[in-house]
């Protein structure tokens, strides 16, 4: 693919972010001139405040900060072996130019392998 055909496809892309957000804007500025809907979302949010005061005062005689920690440590722990995962995973593909493999139990086992554009310019590095 040309570079040419890169570069019209990211225009036509953000051309499109550009009418979804025309669009968005649009739909919320139906709700926040509807009156109804206004009289509604002022309800639900006494009703929210009420439910995080209940949560608060269960987790609070649950001990809920300890297992927040734990669960915190364990996310952080997942993140970082997926990380791990991901690298290994696409050095078995660079070895072995498959995205397959049998995984300890003996299924078979798919992965990608992709790119994704960042932001900013290559060049600023």
């Amino acid at each position: 693919m040309a570079l040419s055909d890169i570069q019209q496809r990211l225009s036509d892309i953000e051309q499109e972010k550009e009418q979804v957000n025309t669009l968005k804007q649009m739909l919320k500025d139906a709700l926040e001139n509807d009156i109804p809907y206004q009289e509604a979302y002022a309800e639900q949010k006494d009703w929210a405040a009420k439910a995080k005061k209940a949560k608060e005062s269960a987790y609070a005689a649950a001990n809920a900060d300890e297992i927040q920690e734990k669960i915190a440590e364990h996310n952080e722990k997942i993140t970082s072996m997926n990380e791990l995962l991901s690298f290994d995973l696409f050095q078995y593909y660079q070895e072995n130019n498959t995205n397959e493999f049998e995984d300890a139990n003996g299924n078979i086992r798919k992965f990608k392998v992709g790119a994704t554009l960042v932001r900013g310019k290559g060049s600023e590095e």
